[in-house]
Order: C-alpha cells, then structure tokens, then sequence
C-alpha cells in the first residue's frame, strides 16, 4: 500500500468514526412529515389562469391586477384579459378586511391567491372585474 492509498484510508476511518458515534436514531425522520410530503403532492388545486401581480400597485384600490392570462385556461375561456382588474371572487371582495401584508405587496393579490386555493377542481363560481371603466362579471 502506497503512502497517499495509507493517508486516505486513514483520513476516512477518522471521518467515519464520529458519524458512526452518533447513531442511527439522528438520521431517520419522523413519519407525520413524510405522509404530509405525500399528501401534498396528491392534493389537486383548482386553476383560474391568470398571472397576478403581486407588487403593489396604483390598482391595488380596486382590486387585483390580471397581468397575464393562460392561453384556453378558465379565465381566457370566461374572456378575462391582460390588464383587467378583478374585484370579487365568488361574492367576496378582494378589498379591506383585517389581513395584512408586507409592505410593498398587493393586498387584492395576495387575496385572490389565498380565496383560488380554497377552491376544488371544476368549481364554477363568479369573477366580478373591471375592464377600464365598466364592471363585468364572468363564470370561471
């Protein structure tokens, strides 16, 4: 055995020595997180298929900002654009309320994502917004 094979032989043993110290308990994770990891990934989500703004902004006085929609999602079918603010959601205003965000975010945004995530796949519900001056209500 060369010299450099001796040192790296001994530089692993003295590597492994504390880990095997420590024991196998440390090491395995408990098992509540795991089953949550795999409820997460078979938990489905409905989608309106609209970006959102999540930036403060002068239409945060209205209501949240579409800054894009996804091409043939629900919202596109309903005729939602780019550029349109949404006011209410299911008959729930995105304004006022006791929430709170950091500052410099969109309050109507943040809103809008916490009320979609609410929703089950294939839920068809009423979308009030505002398309320059006049108000539309669309079923998404």
């Amino acid at each position: 055995m060369s010299r450099w094979q001796w040192l790296a032989a001994a530089g692993s043993l003295a590597m492994a020595a504390p880990l095997m110290a420590q024991g196998w308990t440390e090491r395995t994770a408990p098992a509540a997180p795991e089953r949550r990891d795999v409820e997460m990934v078979i938990t489905r989500r409905a989608r309106l298929g609209v970006k959102v703004n999540l930036q403060a902004r002068e239409t945060d006085s209205l209501g949240a900002y579409v800054e894009a929609v996804t091409p043939g999602g629900a919202a596109d079918k309903a005729g939602l654009k780019s550029g349109d603010v949404i006011t209410r959601l299911d008959g729930t205003s995105l304004l006022g309320g006791d929430d709170k965000v950091p500052e410099g975010r969109s309050l109507p945004g943040t809103r809008l994502i916490e009320l979609a995530a609410r929703l089950a796949p294939n839920d068809t519900i009423d979308v009030q917004y505002r398309r320059g001056k006049d108000m539309r209500t669309a079923k998404v």
